[in-house]
């Protein structure tokens, strides 16, 4: 490699590949690595989970339990024909947070208000007298209040909280109905009780929010939720010939997001305007730059291929978890926009490798050797096991960083963070796309990470400066909109001098597997009640990190022994 960049050419992957140290670590290093890696992750489990919102709202009932208890409030009101589909999912009540931020402070505050009516976590259920045929792929196939829509007569929709009281109802009323119009009151008694509410203790208001469905009653009411926080509600309900088809407790933050939003604004409009060329100008950069490349002899072809191929295969994975998959016709237009979906992923990592893989290749070849290992298929080999390893290890301190600044913020009077998601809650399925997700996004954001240090390097021409540019500008971007700048800017400067410290010193690939982790880490490993129900991910992820550390260990050493034979004879 040496040679070959002395004579102005650009190294081939192989001898990249080629390059660098083949020797196994010293056993001391590779113990103190794994060493490191389990006291971060004992750390982590004991720091992280106490101020996460995962481990604070009460999760008593799993998703069946709340199925179940969703399917007997839809019989109660009135919908007693079994459905031929359903979907469920989580979700954070929207506007929560912010609401009661201005009004909390202190974690032992928080704790009080998340053991109390409402949850920050709702349930949602739908049923439909049809299969729910999801119409588009932007949330990965899945089934959302509003996809597909409600359109069909009979179809249910149902807010929950995390035991199963009544948040939110909609029905579709029958399309044709010969049914006499109800001349005695309307009784929402059972609203009230699915509710769990006090029916007495609200006083009649004037209804003021109007459902999709066609109505022929409607009432409101004003109170306050019970449970001890005592937030001013406002319930809604709406009929049609006796049956409700319309019911939402109206919180103090709640918006109407049916209003028409106004134009965007000119500066917005500019600024779409931009950024969609500038996408365009990058792509046409690209392929550019890769067919000048391939007429050079210059691109990795076939890593590319590996890696465009890689990029399809995870995000097929993907649609394969999270879809809401039918067994109607609506499964190919699904399966098509999948299809077309994993082939565009693949096609642009594809053709970003082939433009700036070979510039880098040039340039810094160094950072390159365990990656280009790896994507020719030398995955058992000391350097890509010391690169695991200590992959994992600067991905736990990353996270143990971020839960220190997530400790400062709740001190200022922030809330508990919300950093992962609830699709962890849905069962193996689920856990699985997550994992897949965060490796699919780890291909995105380490090559992301590391040509914006390689163009910087390109234009100041030192590395050390090169550096400081980097922690400098994310320092910055990530400190200044805070309300205590300087002191965040302690936090972002550590953790994006991991990332340098990764780069510089063990290259592409160690810095990918830190993504990973980081990822995976900060929003999988929700608590340590690894055996309840909602501790399925945290198990996963326990186990993860421990095999490939193991792994990583394991091969690192290579050939030698953790104690030298000749100490035991004599």
């Amino acid at each position: 490699m040496a040679a070959a960049l002395a004579a102005g050419e650009t190294p081939s992957p192989e001898t990249v590949a080629a390059a660098g140290d083949n020797e196994a670590v010293r056993p001391a290093v590779a113990i103190t690595a794994l060493a490191g890696v389990a006291l971060a992750l004992a750390a982590y489990l004991i720091v992280v989970p106490p101020i996460r919102q995962a481990t604070k709202v009460p999760l008593e009932n799993p998703p069946e339990v709340l199925v179940a208890k969703a399917r007997e409030i839809v019989r109660q009101l009135g919908y007693a024909e079994r459905p031929a589909d359903h979907a469920e999912s989580y979700d954070f009540l929207d506007g929560y947070t912010d609401y009661m931020q201005k009004k909390v402070r202190g974690i032992a505050e928080w704790d009080r208000v998340f053991e109390k009516r409402p949850s920050n976590f709702i349930f949602l259920y739908r049923q439909s007298p049809r299969y729910l045929e999801a119409q588009t792929d932007n949330n990965g196939g899945s089934v959302t209040l509003t996809d597909p829509p409600s359109t069909v007569s009979g179809m249910v929709s149902l807010k929950l909280d995390m035991d199963g009281r009544l948040l939110g109802f909609d029905a579709v009323p029958p399309q044709r109905d010969t049914s006499a119009a109800l001349t005695a009151p309307m009784d929402w008694s059972p609203l009230f009780r699915a509710a769990d509410l006090d029916m007495t203790a609200f006083q009649p208001a004037s209804p003021q929010w109007t459902p999709l469905a066609a109505i022929d009653a409607r009432a409101a009411w004003t109170g306050a939720m019970p449970g001890g926080l005592a937030l001013p509600i406002r319930v809604e309900a709406a009929a049609w010939r006796g049956k409700p088809v319309y019911f939402e407790i109206v919180w103090p933050w709640t918006k109407p997001h049916r209003m028409q939003a106004g134009d965007p604004s000119y500066g917005q409009r500019v600024s779409s305007i931009l950024g969609n060329s500038l996408l365009a100008g990058l792509l046409l950069a690209a392929i550019w730059m890769a067919r000048q490349n391939l007429r050079a002899k210059r691109g990795d072809s076939s890593g590319a291929i590996r890696l465009g191929f890689l990029a399809f295969f995870l995000r097929m994975s993907m649609w394969l978890c999270f879809t809401h998959h039918v067994p109607t016709s609506g499964e190919l237009s699904l399966f098509g926009q999948g299809i077309a979906d994993s082939l565009t992923a693949g096609a642009v990592l594809w053709l970003t490798y082939l433009a700036v893989e070979p510039w880098v290749r040039r340039r810094w070849p160094q950072t390159m050797i365990t990656w280009s290992r790896v994507l020719g298929g030398t995955f058992h080999d000391p350097l890509v096991g010391r690169d695991l390893l200590f992959g994992i290890l600067f991905g736990l301190l990353y996270c143990l960083l971020i839960a220190a600044l997530h400790y400062t913020s709740v001190h200022f009077g922030e809330a508990p963070p919300a950093n992962f998601s609830l699709d962890n809650l849905m069962g193996p399925r689920a856990v699985v796309g997550m994992m897949i997700a965060h490796l699919y996004n780890s291909l995105q954001s380490a090559p992301g990470f590391f040509f914006m240090i390689f163009l910087l390097r390109v234009l100041l021409r030192k590395q050390w400066l090169a550096a400081s540019a980097f922690v400098l500008l994310w320092t910055m971007a990530k400190s200044l909109p805070s309300d205590h700048p300087y002191l965040y800017a302690i936090f972002w400067i550590l953790v994006y001098g991991i990332i340098v410290v990764i780069l510089m010193r063990f290259g592409l690939f160690a810095l990918a597997v830190t993504m990973y982790f980081i990822d995976t880490t900060n929003q999988e490993l929700l608590t340590t009640d690894i055996f309840s129900w909602q501790g399925l991910s945290s198990l996963f992820m326990l186990a993860i990190i421990a095999g490939f550390a193991y792994l990583g260990f394991r091969m690192a050493l290579g050939k030698r022994k953790l104690v030298d034979e000749t100490l035991l004879q004599n």
